[in-house]
């Protein structure tokens, strides 16, 4: 139960990090609608990454699994967080950045991209109390998208 309630949290921050999707082909979006997309995007992508955990926790419960922890935090780092972190960095960078605060989103992204890349490394710490998300995650409380924190 605690592992799950770890998770659930992880998913949350996760969430925080990632942003949304969209065109770069287009002129840049204001803010404003930067926001409202990047929010409506953290909502449905933090329901489906909490669909997905769901239906690998009952696939292990099913399995009577025997692993450690560590074995279990790792496959779910590899199968569900990691995943679910770089379709949304995918989506971030077809947005663009936004005609404010591009400079913001560029750290954003690089922030973002590190810590997805430290989880590749670690996949065990996806489920972990401090994931290498934290900083992404205050950036972009910073930059004030409110769903995604």
């Amino acid at each position: 139960m605690r592992f799950m309630a770890i998770f659930a949290g992880v998913v949350a921050m996760a969430a925080i990090a990632v942003g949304c999707g969209g065109s770069s082909d287009s002129k840049p979006l204001s803010k404003a609608e930067f926001k409202k997309q990047a929010e409506a995007l953290c909502e449905k992508g933090e329901k489906e990454a909490q669909a997905d955990f769901a239906v690998a926790m009952k696939r292990a419960e099913n399995l009577k699994d025997s692993r450690s922890n560590e074995e279990k935090a790792s496959d779910l780092g590899e199968d569900v967080v990691i995943p679910y972190l770089r379709n949304k960095l995918e989506g971030l960078e077809e947005l663009g950045s936004p005609s404010s605060g591009q400079k913001q989103i560029s750290a954003w992204l690089e922030e973002l991209s590190a810590g997805v890349e430290e989880l590749e490394e670690k996949p065990e710490q996806a489920v972990e109390g401090n994931p290498p998300l934290v900083k992404a995650s205050e950036m972009v409380t910073e930059y004030g998208i409110k769903a995604c924190a």
